[in-house]
């Protein structure tokens, strides 16, 4: 997210802690895994947890093989 200067993983594990879930992020990365580390300095607002929670639209993240044609 460009307002906190973060990744999507960052905000993601932050979402998770400010929702009070623990999260299990996975790296083989010593750069990504300072990265998932790096989540204390920003806190979401309100609207911002509200909006991933319930996002606008529907956008499917694995594929269904008794779907494809």
């Amino acid at each position: 997210m460009q307002k906190y200067n973060k990744s999507a993983a960052q905000i993601l594990i932050k979402w998770s802690l400010q929702k009070g879930y623990i999260p299990l992020p996975k790296t083989k990365t010593p750069s990504r895994l300072k990265e998932n580390l790096s989540v204390d300095d920003f806190e979401l607002t309100n609207e911002e947890i509200k909006a991933i929670d319930q996002p606008d639209a529907y956008e499917p993240t694995d594929w269904e093989c008794t779907d494809a044609p």
